[in-house]
């Protein structure tokens, strides 16, 4: 957490520029700056059940930033870029160990939150399906049952029918 605060200069962000000029770069910067002190402070758990509860756009935009922040951070403690003073002292290794280890448990709780969702519409639609299909087979046995009725009407009409021109035959 500290190592990517030591890591920001004064001149990496121009708060002047964010004020004066409404600079988007620099509004950029200082954002992905909130979101990477977000997600390595002690209350990371509450922010990442906040991320997971937004729409999955909203996820993997969030997921590049933080994986580009840990990036940063990362090439940063390894010598890809400038390192101040504070934080020659800290070890590099088990901090580029967190922040790997983080950013892919990060990834792994939006995948499986995106897997959950998937799962939870597909048992939806399962239901739905298993409903339209009971009312379908409901349906099929009402129709076969007023076949049979009217198979039996028909059969029924036919004997009538028989027995009256047998009968009026027997008197012509």
């Amino acid at each position: 957490r500290t190592k990517l605060l030591n890591e920001i200069s004064e001149e990496d962000i121009d708060l002047e520029d964010i004020c004066s000029y409404k600079n988007v770069e620099e509004i950029v910067k200082l954002c992905e700056l909130v979101i990477g002190v977000v997600v390595q402070c002690d209350e990371k758990d509450e922010y990442i059940s906040e991320i997971l509860n937004l729409d999955e756009d909203t996820q993997a935009g969030l997921m590049k930033i933080i994986q580009k922040i840990m990036d940063n951070a990362h090439n940063t403690s390894t010598g890809g870029g400038e390192e101040d003073s504070m934080s020659f002292s800290e070890p590099t290794l088990p901090e580029d160990h967190m922040s790997q280890s983080f950013s892919l448990n990060l990834e792994s709780q939006l995948q499986m939150e995106s897997l959950l969702k998937q799962n939870q519409a597909i048992k939806l639609k399962l239901a739905d399906t298993e409903e339209e299909n009971s009312q379908l087979k409901a349906q099929i046995a009402k129709l076969t049952l007023e076949n049979k009725e009217l198979s039996d009407d028909l059969q029924n009409e036919v004997k009538s029918r028989s027995k009256e021109s047998s009968f009026s035959g027997k008197y012509d």
